[in-house]
């Protein structure tokens, strides 16, 4: 019974549960039985959700105490442990092994891009506690981050695109639009624009309009003006197509 235990435990933390099924059908049925009640099992569950847990409350509240490098994004200082960056990004990897920062303070860009706070804070919950979790004009800030940072994976790169596709709509695209100017996103921005014009009596009456840059308010202003051209010059074509099919 104690080495049908400790088999099962291993198979159990390596993840393969249905080998011990095809085993024998008596073996799988007694690992079945014990497996439902296994404190182990359940420690493991839930291993995961207790170390997202450990690391959100370490990077929101309890780690305070224990930064040891300073993020200085635009001006604002955001404490972290150098420890995380370096066991999550190449990036700081390289530089902590490199070369110690002076006054340990890091200077936060994304290339030549500096990203909104809102967008950093998205990207280091990503970075302490794998959450993908974002608005889409901070996935538009973060496309590039995988790359400049050098992530293990493309998780996040993936999530972006895809949050990118699905979720921008009347409500957010203000935003979107300014993210899109900000990077020098071209196709975003024009993506943008052509929905705030499919959509201008809903978007026109949203408080985050009236704090777009003088320069922004232009552009969508030459935007509903090239669609209301385009929609003349097409009234236009049909009215003399039917005119000269109705005459002779």
């Amino acid at each position: 019974m104690c080495l049908l235990v400790i088999l099962a435990s291993l198979l159990l933390v390596a993840g393969v549960d249905q080998i011990v099924h095809r085993l024998t059908p008596r073996l799988g049925q007694r690992y079945h039985q014990w497996s439902l009640t296994s404190p182990l099992k359940q420690l493991i569950g839930h291993r995961g959700n207790s170390l997202e847990k450990d690391l959100s409350m370490l990077m929101k509240v309890s780690g305070h105490e224990f930064c040891d490098i300073t993020l200085m994004l635009d001006g604002v200082p955001i404490p972290a442990h150098k420890a995380i960056l370096a066991a999550r990004c190449s990036y700081f990897e390289a530089m902590f092994r490199s070369f110690m920062p002076e006054s340990n303070t890091v200077a936060i860009a994304i290339g030549e891009m500096i990203p909104s706070r809102q967008a950093f804070d998205s990207l280091l919950r990503y970075i302490y506690y794998g959450d993908v979790s974002m608005p889409p004009e901070d996935s538009l800030y973060l496309f590039s981050a995988p790359y400049f940072y050098g992530f293990t994976n493309n998780r996040l790169q993936a999530f972006c695109k895809h949050n990118l596709e699905m979720n921008v709509s009347f409500q957010n695209v203000v935003q979107i639009l300014e993210a899109a100017d900000k990077i020098q996103a071209t196709d975003m921005k024009k993506h943008a624009l052509s929905m705030i014009v499919q959509h201008f009596p809903q978007v026109a009456r949203l408080p985050q309009i009236r704090r777009l840059s003088r320069e922004l308010l232009l552009d969508i202003i030459d935007a509903v003006a090239d669609n209301q051209c385009d929609s003349r010059l097409c009234a236009d074509v049909s009215t003399v197509s039917i005119n000269d099919s109705t005459n002779p």
